[in-house]
């Protein structure tokens, strides 16, 4: 697995209980996809990156910390490397051409679509929440939904602003797992989305990934978790006119 590969993630992008099934969604649901729908897209023009490794002791054993600028290159979205230091040493020249390169791939195949806005929402929506949960002051509703993303499956719950029927919490968990990606094998991987609406404007605010590998070193299995937390600022308007 290339080094860069989550941060590359993170620049284009805690489960609680299972819910059980419902046959059907109710009135907010159908809001909620029409109104993500409905959303200019801010892109958020600058993206701050952490990442952590720890050891199955829960020692730190390495820190990568990034922050991008995220531009509008003519017809594409563009990624470019602000500063990058590992273990507070500066690495920004050694990383850009990997980082910009798998960055700026990712952008342009990301299609800034919501994991449970799929062309048919009955498919993968399989649940309700019986409780709410407080989000910024807002009691919102949750919905346990199914997604494939990059030839793997996920279940999440979407936490939905029952006024605006924009999500405000994102949390999912990939299922299809373990599989190995360039030697390392992925055990699991869990990954919550905030977003904010201010003065009127619905955008992501920041994302987290807690990523469990297994790696061969020398002649036995090392054990770590890989967290990561991107936070975003400087939001501008997508194709805007």
């Amino acid at each position: 697995m290339n080094r860069y590969w989550l941060i590359a993630i993170s620049v284009a992008t805690l489960l609680g209980g299972w819910s059980a099934p419902a046959h059907a969604i109710d009135e907010l649901w159908e809001r909620s996809i029409k109104a993500v729908k409905g959303q200019k897209i801010y892109v958020p023009g600058v993206a701050t990156y952490q990442e952590k490794v720890v050891d199955k002791e829960g020692k730190v054993a390495e820190v990568t910390e990034a922050r991008f600028e995220i531009e509008n290159s003519g017809a594409k979205v563009r990624a470019h490397l602000l500063k990058c230091t590992v273990d507070g040493e500066d690495v920004t020249q050694e990383a850009r051409e990997d980082l910009e390169r798998e960055a700026n791939v990712e952008l342009e195949e990301f299609d800034f679509e919501m994991p449970y806005c799929s062309d048919d929402p009955l498919s993968n929506a399989v649940g309700i929440q019986e409780d709410l949960k407080m989000i910024n002051g807002v009691e919102c509703r949750g919905y346990d939904f199914i997604y494939r993303e990059e030839d793997h499956d996920f279940k999440g719950i979407v936490w939905i602003d029952p006024t605006s029927a924009l999500p405000l919490e994102i949390s999912s968990i990939m299922t299809s797992v373990p599989f190995k990606e360039d030697g390392v094998q992925v055990m699991s991987l869990n990954r919550t989305t905030h977003y904010i609406v201010e003065n009127g404007v619905w955008k992501i605010k920041n994302e987290s990934e807690d990523v469990w590998v297994k790696v061969r070193v020398l002649f036995k299995n090392v054990l770590a978790v890989i967290q990561t937390q991107t936070d975003y600022s400087n939001h501008w308007i997508l194709n805007a006119s």
